[in-house]
């Protein structure tokens, strides 16, 4: 069970379930139909999670001192702003969010391998969820459908029965937690966002015990599932074509994500009078170019045509590789000064 919950072992899985499905794609197995019932119905579970772990760091993480939020969310958000405006610059509007998102499951288990003894875990942390609060929120303003009022609201009750059943006893709210489940299953049909929903569910779950269990279930299943999916159904059989514009557009993100972070959290830092160390934020800044699972949500949104959205793809994982070879190299550094 912890070997399942460590984000090492949950990075190790994700990334040989890509080169999986680099593989199953490129021997010819389509499987798109099934990518889709993945990123719509079990996805959602990662962004409870990501809901779980927002509600407890405002109730008794990093974020009970409010202060705290200001270096993160100016981090977070230059480092949604910067990647997109050089996006844009090179290749349009189009597919502009893709290189925004940072991957928490990366980040964290980058920071165990190279650098578990420099502080940065909870700002790290901190900066993600709040980068994956403005994914949601972009998910929910430009790529929800045509809404269906009755499907919508039949979700909206079901969650606002979970956020009632909180305040029962264990007993009772136990069972509840499928009101849960329920409002991801209408969410679907109503045009919203499932992710969105899933996110909203994590959020309404009060002293939720069950969280080392969705946190081995996403690390173990999800993830790596809809790693293999997205990579099978993007990558057909032979040699890649991509779009070279979207292609470098998107695999500038280390660029943006390590200006907009460093710059924003320094800045934040310095607003509320933190004498947190310099290269904090810019070592945070070079795991902002690690995001895989939000980037490839996004990109299957985004592209309707399978190159441009095979472009993404390959980018962003070209992306996360530079910014861990960075990130790694930028460590190793400092520890080297440290001994001497």
């Amino acid at each position: 069970m912890r070997r399942l919950q460590n984000e090492l072992f949950g990075a190790a899985l994700l990334f040989g379930s890509l080169a999986l499905g680099a593989v199953a794609g490129i021997l010819g197995l389509k499987l798109s139909e099934e990518a889709h019932f993945v990123e719509t119905y079990l996805l959602p579970l990662f962004f409870v999670q990501v809901g779980v772990e927002l509600r407890e760091e405002f109730v008794s993480g990093h974020f009970k001192n409010r202060l705290n939020l200001v270096p993160p969310a100016l981090g977070a958000t230059l480092g949604v702003i910067f990647p997109a405006l050089i996006y844009i610059a090179l290749s349009g509007v189009s597919g502009w969010a893709v290189p925004t998102a940072t991957d928490i499951t990366l980040g964290l288990a980058a920071i165990a391998l190279f650098a578990p003894a420099l502080g940065l875990r909870a700002k790290f942390l901190a900066l993600a969820t709040i980068d994956d609060l403005i994914g949601l929120a972009i998910l929910l303003l430009f790529f929800s459908t045509q809404l269906s009022l009755p499907y919508l609201i039949a979700s909206v009750i079901a969650l606002v029965g979970l956020g009632l059943s909180q305040r029962l006893n264990d007993r009772f709210s136990e069972p509840l937690l499928l009101l849960g489940a329920i409002s991801i299953l209408f969410a679907a049909p109503s045009g919203l966002q499932t992710s969105v929903v899933g996110f909203a569910v994590g959020l309404l779950l009060k002293d939720f015990r069950h969280e080392r269990w969705l946190r081995a279930i996403n690390n173990a299943f999800t993830l790596p599932i809809f790693g293999f999916l997205v990579l099978s159904a993007n990558i057909g059989p032979g040699l890649p074509i991509v779009n070279f514009g979207i292609f470098v557009a998107v695999a500038a993100r280390p660029i943006g994500k390590y200006l907009g972070i460093s710059i924003g959290g320094s800045i934040g830092e310095r607003m509320i009078g933190s004498k947190a160390k310099p290269a904090t934020w810019s070592l945070i800044g070079l795991l902002g170019g690690l995001g895989l699972t939000v980037s490839f949500l996004i990109a299957s949104l985004s592209f309707e045509d399978s190159i441009d959205r095979l472009s993404a793809v390959l980018a962003t994982l070209l992306a996360a590789l530079i910014s861990l070879l960075l990130f790694a190299l930028a460590t190793n550094r400092l520890v080297r000064r440290a001994v001497k």
